[in-house]
């Protein structure tokens, strides 16, 4: 509903600081606007995030990549032989 408000009432030329942006479309500044807003309210409440549970011990990458991943016991055998072979 904002951004139909906004393509509505922006203008189709900016004049900011001396230049002059005319967009082909009000939806670039709509979806300029809308961004600048959305990095607000991101810089707003990431600072007030907290972790609540306690992290786990620490983890290997390899751990890690299997963990995020989900990686089958194929994958893994995979994984070890590239890696052998990487390593050489």
């Amino acid at each position: 509903m904002f951004g139909a408000l906004l393509s509505r009432t922006l203008p189709h030329t900016l004049t900011l600081l001396g230049y002059h942006i005319a967009w082909g479309s009000v939806l670039l500044g709509v979806f300029a606007v809308t961004s600048l807003l959305r990095i607000l309210v991101a810089l707003t409440f990431v600072p007030r995030l907290e972790e609540v549970r306690k992290p786990r011990g620490s983890m290997s990458p390899r751990q890690l990549v299997f963990r995020v991943t989900r990686f089958n016991a194929f994958s893994g055998l995979l994984y070890e032989v590239v890696s052998f072979f990487r390593g050489k």
